[in-house]
């Protein structure tokens, strides 16, 4: 069977098939149909798409903020859930971390990296994460 079948409803066993076991009635499935009739075939399950940070790169005075935007572009996962952190340097987190555009107060340093996880539940390839490079003068 394959990874992507998370339930199989049983409608009809030929009975010649099964062996008897020991404790239990062993069964080989040899064909597993959908509700016509039809073989059924796994379909793969979504993707998150490439994310990117806009602005990839900023500057800002000390003091200063910065609104990012995270873009998932591609993909086909619609369960996308955001989450912010500050990756190195000093910045403080000025809205919500769990939307797809966030800003930040950089309060000291020369730099600082801010990075966005987006999580599905569904996707293969959850999480993705990028990085955005603020540079504070």
């Amino acid at each position: 069977m394959s990874a992507y079948l998370k339930r199989l409803d049983i409608a009809e066993l030929d009975e010649s098939s099964a062996q008897l076991g020991a404790y239990i009635k062993r069964v080989h499935l040899v064909e597993v149909v959908d509700q016509y009739g039809n073989p059924w075939e796994p379909v793969p399950p979504p993707e998150i798409g490439t994310v990117t940070i806009n602005p990839d790169t900023a500057s800002v005075s000390t003091m200063g903020s910065a609104t990012f935007s995270v873009v998932v572009t591609g993909g086909e996962a619609e369960d996308l859930t955001y989450k912010w952190s500050v990756r190195s340097g000093a910045a403080q987190l000025d809205s919500s971390d769990n939307e797809a555009s966030v800003t930040y107060t950089f309060i000291g340093g020369t730099s600082a990296q801010i990075q966005c996880t987006v999580r599905s539940a569904t996707a293969s390839n959850s999480p993705q994460t990028n990085v955005s490079f603020v540079l504070i003068s």
